[in-house]
Order: C-alpha cells, then sequence, then structure tokens
C-alpha cells in the first residue's frame, strides 16, 4: 500500500511538473522552469523506475584492445622515461 501511494505521488507530481511547464509565459518562465524541475526531481526520488534517470550500461560497437595498444604512439615504457622523474643516485 506505501509503494502504491508512492507511485501515485510521484504520478502527481509529474502531472503537475507538466502542467506548470503548460501554463508558463514570457513573464514567469523562469519561474516555472525551478517549479517544473522541483516537480521532476521529486517525482525521480519518489518513484525512479518510472520517472528517474534511465542510465545504459550496455556497451555497443567493438572494443579491439589491441588495435588501441598498437596505434598508441608511445610504449609505457617510454612514457615513463619521457614523463617521471627518477632521483638521481649521487
Amino acid at each position: 500500500m506505501y509503494a502504491r501511494a508512492r507511485e501515485l505521488q510521484a504520478q502527481a507530481c509529474a502531472e503537475r511538473a507538466v502542467i506548470s511547464g503548460r501554463k508558463a509565459t514570457a513573464e514567469d518562465a523562469s519561474a516555472a522552469r525551478v517549479r517544473f524541475d522541483a516537480d521532476r526531481w521529486l517525482a525521480a526520488k519518489l518513484d525512479p523506475k518510472n520517472y528517474g534517470e534511465r542510465v545504459d550500461h550496455n556497451i555497443a560497437g567493438d572494443l579491439n584492445i589491441h588495435r588501441v595498444l598498437s596505434e598508441a604512439p608511445l610504449t609505457i615504457e617510454e612514457w615513463t622515461e619521457a614523463n617521471v622523474e627518477t632521483p638521481d643516485a649521487t
């Protein structure tokens, strides 16, 4: 019952965000944007499954590490020699 109440509350926040965005005029556009963002944020916190940011963790495409490394301008040893100071052995 609690979860359903949160879903309904999130839906109400999302609807309120859309309504405030549609009612905005040129004079109150910045205030309407703040209201819209606040309602959208609250909806995402109350029901992240439906209103939260969706992050895609899937990688599409081809990653050939051997090709990437073979095209690297310097080897690790060359980069280290050029960029890392070694203490003098005096």
